[in-house]
């Protein structure tokens, strides 16, 4: 049956059945940074030296991060890694284009957030043998 009741009750049911599949939750930075522990992945650096790549690497492989949404973070570092476990406050910089961890202490750093998403969060960071990218992924 082909009325003008029957055309416009499938236009109504197929509109709101592409409003309601498109709608998907955007999840605000916070809520992205603090959904996981993040997980060491990669590391990338600006000084060509393959032995600076490898140092990082042997530093960073198996360190956990947990950024919670106090403002606060911890970081697992297993005994088999050259750092060690450290904790204290993070905060995202100006349109939360920068993360600050130990801001207002001898230990604040500033890194610029690359990517944050759901299922990786990279930065970058610059000390005095130049800038490393770093990438983590969800712990599984």
């Amino acid at each position: 049956m082909n009325t003008p009741f029957s055309r416009l009750f499938v236009i109504g049911v197929v509109s709101a059945l592409l409003i309601f599949s498109s709608c998907k939750e955007v999840l605000t930075n916070t809520e992205l940074l603090t959904q996981h522990t993040w997980e060491f992945s990669s590391v990338e650096h600006s000084d060509p030296d393959p032995d600076l790549k490898e140092f990082y690497t042997i530093l960073l492989t198996g360190i956990t991060t947990k950024f919670n949404s106090d403002g606060t973070y911890f970081i697992d570092a297993p005994d088999s890694s050259l750092a060690d476990d450290s904790s204290g406050p993070w905060e995202f910089g100006a349109d939360e284009t920068t993360i600050i961890i130990d801001k207002g202490t001898a230990d604040e750093s500033t890194s610029t957030i690359l990517d944050l998403t759901e299922s990786t969060f990279s930065y970058s960071i610059t000390d005095s043998l130049g800038t490393a990218t770093v990438k983590w992924l969800p712990k599984e």
